[in-house]
């Protein structure tokens, strides 16, 4: 178990960090969420970069992605995720 490899001192406080059990479920969709657009940013970023392998999971999680109802995710996807697709001279445009 990873707790026991930490001293005693911060076992506590890193308990609820790493069990499930102890994390909240609105917590827990957040960070599944989290995982899956990052996965998608990778995915973006080898398709731009040329390595057309990774279209079908680029499009498989855009489809996971927009069928969130969480406006965290609404949020980070309307707000953040046009300037990951933008090459450095839109990124100097833009700001």
């Amino acid at each position: 178990e990873l707790l026991a490899l930490l001293p005693e001192k911060l076992q506590a406080d890193f308990r609820v960090l790493i069990q499930h059990d102890q994390i909240p479920a609105a917590h827990l969709e957040l960070i599944k969420a989290a995982d899956k657009i990052s996965a998608y940013l990778k995915c973006q970023s080898e398709l731009k970069a040329g390595n057309r392998e990774f279209e079908t999971a680029a499009e498989q999680l855009a489809l996971k992605i927009a069928e969130s109802q969480q406006p965290e995710v609404i949020f980070f996807m309307q707000v953040f995720v046009p300037s990951c697709k933008l090459t450095l001279d839109g990124l100097m445009k833009t700001y």
